[in-house]
C-alpha cells in the first residue's frame, strides 16, 4: 500500500507543527491540569495534536494505492463424448452406470487442486453438462475450438478428452493446431471387431429422368459372421422394388451390390435398403440405410462458357451437379459449334479474353435475353468488356488488379446466407484494379475488403433489366473457396450453397405468385429446418411487415402453426429439428385485400451417422496425446491422471497482480479512528478534573 497526494506532501511539516502548537499552547493556557501528573497532561496533548493533524492531512486529499494479488487454480477441462457410439458395444451396461460415476469422481477429485469444467460433446460442445450418450454425430475438432474461444487468456491446466476416437463431423482431430496445454486422452469403447453386417455405403444419382431406368450400388461389409448369405431388399413406401439373396463378403471386407431400378414417379423419391438380420448382431441399426432420388421430366440447362481451362470452372461445374433441378456443360471457345441458344443460363469466365472477343456469344446471349452469370479475371479484356452494353463498366488498366476477400453486405435479402461465418474468412479474389460503375439498379451480396479495409466497391451483385438477371462476380479464384470450405468442415456443402442460390436467384424470372417460398427439398433430422420467404407487389418490389402464418402439416395430418419473422424486408423460420418424415407447409398473408398461399413439401430423412462405425479407432487418441504432451489411458487407469498432473511442473497457479487508487475519504475506518483520538481525549479531561 502506497500513499499518495494531491498537493505537496512537504506541506505535512507545516502541518505536524500547526497541530503540537495548537495543542501546546491549549494545555499550557489551562490551569485546570496545573496540578495533575506531567504524564497525564503530555497524554492529552499528544491525542489533541494528532487529532489536529489528521484533520489538517485531509485537506491534501491523499490518495493510496492498492496492490492485490489473485491467485488462479489452473483450469482442467473434462471434454465428454456424448454421443450414441458409446454405447454401441458390449460395455454399454459399464458406460451408463460405473463410468459416469467414475468421471464425476475424477472430476470432485481434481477439484481440490484445480478448476474443473465438465463439457460434453456430440455433434458440437453442448449446453448441458448432463452425459446420457444420445448424440446423433460426433465432432471432436469442435472441443478444441470451442476450448480456444472459451478460455482465451486463461490459465489452462490440461485438458482430458474422453472419447472412442470415432469422429464423423468436423475435421480429422488430428490435424488441429497443436494446443499449449497437455491433452490426456481416456480411450472408451471397444477396438475388437465384433459380429456385424452393415451397409457402409449407397452409390447413386441424385437425380434422374421419368421412365428412365438408374443405377444403384450397394456397399455391404461383414465382420465376424459364420453365415454365408443374407436377403437384400429395396422398398419404397411400404412396397417392395427390389429383393436378392446375396453372398456375404469375407471377413473384414466389402462386396458391391449392383441394382437398377426405374424412375416411375416424379419428385423426391425415399428408398430403404434393409440387410436381413443375423443372429447376435452387435447392432441393427446399421442393417437399414436409407437414400432418395429426385425424378424430374425437365431441368434448366446451364452453360459454362471460358476461354481456357481453368479450376474456378471445375469448382463452379460441381456445386452446379449436386443441383438435381439443373444440367450443365462446361465449353470452351476453341470448341467448334458453340451457340448459347437453348439454355436457361450462361456463366461466362473471364470473357471476353484477351485472345477471344466472343461477340457472337454475347449477342445470341442478348438476343435470346438469356439471364447470364459474368465472371471476370486476369485474362479478361476489359476494353472490349466495356463495349458489350452491360450495367457494368469496369475501366480497367491491363495487368492492374488487387485482392480482395469478401465482405458480405447486412442489407441483402433477395435470399438468405445460412452460414455468414462462411465468408468471414475466404480467400481473395483478383480483382480489376479501378472503380466500377453501375448503371440502373444493383443488388450487392458482397462487398469488397482490400487490405483490411471494407470498400464500397461491389464484389458479386445483380441486375435486373426486362426481367432478365444479371449476376457479375468482380474477380476469379472461386476455387480456392471450395478448397478452403473443405479445409474448415471436410465437404464442399457452404460453398456448393452459395453458387446454387447465385444461380437460382439468377435464373428466376418474376414469379406470378408474389409470395415466394425458398426451402430445400431433403433435410436431415440433425440439422434446423430453416425457411425464407419474399413478398412483392406489382412493381416487383419486396413488401416488408407483413405477417406471413406458416402450417405446418405431418404425415398424419397433424398441423403446426407458426408465424414468420421479419428478415430485412424478407421474412424467416426456423421450424427447428424434425423427425424423419415427409412435410407439407402452407404459407398465406394478406396484402391489399387479397389472399396469397403457397405450398411447398419437404423429406426429413434420418442420419444415424454413430451407427455407422462401431470399432473404436484408439490410433487418433495416441495421436492428439503425442502431438500435445499428453497421455493415453483406458478408463480402468482413470485414477492415474490426477497423479500425473500433479507431477507435471508446468502446471501450476498463476498470480495475478492488480493495481488500485482509492481517495482516503472512501475509508470509513479513518473516520473512526480521528474519531477515537478526539474522544480519548474529551474522557481523559473529563475524567481528570477538565470540563
Amino acid at each position: 500500500m502506497k500513499f499518495y497526494f494531491e498537493y505537496s506532501p512537504w506541506l505535512l511539516i507545516p502541518m505536524v507543527i500547526v497541530a503540537v502548537a495548537i495543542a501546546i499552547f491549549l494545555y499550557h493556557k489551562d490551569k485546570t491540569f496545573a496540578e495533575i501528573e506531567p504524564w497525564k497532561k503530555r497524554l492529552m496533548t499528544a491525542l489533541r495534536a494528532i487529532f489536529i493533524f489528521l484533520t489538517l492531512a485531509l485537506l491534501l486529499n491523499p490518495i493510496v494505492k492498492h496492490i492485490t494479488r489473485d491467485i488462479r487454480k489452473p483450469i482442467v477441462v473434462i471434454a465428454q463424448d456424448n454421443s450414441k457410439s458409446i454405447l454401441y458395444n458390449k460395455d454399454s451396461a459399464y458406460y451408463r452406470t460405473e463410468y459416469t460415476q467414475n468421471i464425476s469422481q475424477l472430476a470432485d477429485d481434481l477439484s481440490e487442486k484445480y478448476d474443473v469444467c465438465l463439457l460434453p460433446f456430440s455433434d458440437g460442445v453442448e449446453n448441458s453438462d448432463s452425459i446420457n450418450f444420445t448424440g446423433d454425430a460426433t465432432n471432436i475438432s469442435s472441443v478444441f475450438n470451442e476450448i480456444s474461444s472459451r478460455y482465451a487468456g486463461a490459465n489452462m491446466g490440461a485438458v482430458i478428452l474422453a472419447t472412442d476416437g470415432i469422429y464423423n463431423k468436423g475435421q480429422n482431430p488430428q490435424y488441429s493446431r497443436p494446443a499449449k496445454y497437455p491433452v490426456m486422452c481416456i480411450a472408451m469403447g471397444d477396438t475388437m471387431p465384433r459380429k456385424d453386417l452393415q451397409i457402409k455405403d449407397i452409390v447413386h444419382n441424385s437425380v434422374t429422368f421419368l421412365g428412365n431406368k438408374f443405377p444403384v450400388r450397394i456397399l455391404v461389409s461383414a465382420d465376424k459372421c459364420t453365415e454365408k448369405q443374407a436377403q437384400i431388399k429395396i422398398t419404397r413406401k411400404g412396397a417392395n422394388v427390389y429383393s436378392q439373396t446375396i453372398d456375404l463378403p469375407e471377413n473384414g471386407t466389402t462386396r458391391s451390390v449392383e441394382v437398377e431400378l426405374t424412375a416411375d414417379l416424379i419428385g423426391l423419391q425415399q428408398y430403404k435398403v434393409s440387410l436381413q438380420h443375423l443372429d447376435n448382431e452387435t447392432s441393427y441399426e446399421n442393417n437399414d440405410a436409407e437414400f432418395y432420388i429426385e425424378v424430374i421430366d425437365k431441368r434448366s440447362k446451364i452453360l459454362i462458357l471460358a476461354d481456357a481451362p481453368h479450376p474456378d470452372v471445375g469448382a463452379i461445374r460441381s456445386a452446379l451437379k449436386s443441383n438435381p433441378d439443373l444440367e450443365v456443360d462446361a465449353k470452351y471457345l476453341y470448341e467448334s459449334n458453340i451457340t448459347a441458344k437453348g439454355y436457361d443460363l450462361v456463366i461466362t469466365h473471364q470473357l471476353p479474353s484477351v485472345k477471344n472477343k466472343a461477340q457472337g456469344i454475347f449477342a445470341e446471349i442478348e438476343k435470346f435475353a438469356i439471364p447470364q452469370i459474368i465472371i471476370l479475371g486476369t485474362n479478361t479484356s476489359y476494353s472490349d468488356f466495356d463495349k458489350l452494353g452491360t450495367d457494368l463498366k469496369v475501366n480497367s488498366n491491363f495487368n492492374s488488379f488487387d485482392d480482395a476477400v469478401p465482405s458480405l453486405n447486412s442489407a441483402f435479402n433477395s435470399f438468405s446466407i445460412e452460414s455468414p461465418e462462411f465468408l468471414q474468412q475466404l480467400p481473395p479474389l483478383k480483382v480489376p484494379y479501378g472503380s466500377p460503375k453501375i448503371s440502373g439498379e444493383s443488388k450487392v451480396l458482397l462487398y469488397q475488403t482490400i487490405n483490411g479495409i471494407k470498400t464500397d466497391k461491389p464484389l458479386v451483385f445483380f441486375t435486373d433489366r426486362d426481367n432478365r438477371k444479371c449476376c457479375f462476380v468482380m474477380g476469379e479464384g472461386l476455387w480456392r473457396w471450395r478448397i478452403y470450405d473443405y479445409k474448415q468442415s471436410s465437404s464442399n456443402e457452404n460453398f456448393n450453397t452459395l453458387i446454387n442460390k447465385i444461380v437460382r436467384f439468377t435464373i428466376t424470372k418474376q414469379q406470378k405468385n408474389k409470395l415466394s417460398v425458398e426451402a430445400k427439398r431433403l433435410y436431415t433430422d440433425n440439422e434446423n429446418i430453416i425457411i425464407t420467404a419474399e413478398f412483392y407487389n406489382d412493381a416487383y418490389e419486396l413488401v416488408p411487415d407483413l405477417e406471413i402464418e406458416a402450417t405446418l402439416k405431418d404425415s398424419a395430418d397433424n398441423e403446426f402453426k407458426y408465424i414468420m419473422e421479419p428478415n430485412g424486408n424478407a421474412y424467416r423460420i426456423d421450424l427447428g429439428r424434425l423427425a424423419k418424415g415427409s412435410y407439407t407447409c402452407k404459407f398465406t398473408t394478406e396484402f391489399d385485400g387479397n389472399k396469397y398461399e403457397t405450398n411447398i413439401a419437404i423429406m426429413v430423412r434420418n442420419m444415424n451417422l454413430e451407427a455407422q462405425n462401431l470399432t473404436a479407432n484408439h490410433n487418433v487418441l495416441f495421436a492428439i496425446a503425442d502431438a500435445n504432451g499428453g497421455k493415453v489411458y483406458y478408463p480402468a487407469e482413470m485414477s492415474k491422471i490426477k497423479d500425473d498432473l500433479t507431477s507435471n511442473p508446468d502446471i501450476q497457479n498463476v498470480a495475478y497482480e492488480k493495481e488500485s487508487l482509492s481517495s482516503i475519504m472512501d475509508f470509513w475506518y479513518l473516520f473512526i479512528c480521528i474519531l477515537l483520538f478526539a474522544t480519548a481525549e474529551w474522557f481523559l479531561r473529563k475524567f481528570w478534573g477538565g470540563y
